[in-house]
């Protein structure tokens, strides 16, 4: 499996269906991609086993890489411990340092 940029990445796919879920550095929530139907490379009917496996890799790294790049948008980036964590789990207020998660916050706040 590719690299994930969260911590814990699950690969949901099956047969026919390529779908990824990514969970929150922090508590574990998960986010689950859009399942991306297997295409069989545009071919209606493939005979080869090994042909088919070859077009199945290629087209789960692609929904992968996609998922990958989509699921940035549902998470945020801690600048001080580098985490990727959910919105619960991102200081978004007012009162003291922005952009850290809330793990983060609490130690500066002792």
């Amino acid at each position: 499996m590719l690299v994930p940029f969260t911590k814990k990445c699950m690969d949901c796919s099956e047969e026919d269906i390529f779908c990824f879920a990514f969970y929150c550095d922090r508590c574990g929530l998960e986010w689950r991609s859009a399942p991306v139907p297997f295409s069989r490379g545009g071919f209606s009917e493939v005979k080869d086993d090994e042909v088919l496996a070859l077009l199945w890799a290629d087209e789960h790294r692609a929904a992968f890489e996609r998922a990958n790049r989509e699921a940035m948008f549902h998470f945020n980036h801690c600048c001080v411990c580098g985490q990727w964590v959910c919105d619960p789990c991102f200081h978004l207020s007012g009162d003291g340092p922005t952009d850290i998660c809330i793990g983060c916050r609490d130690t500066a706040a002792e």
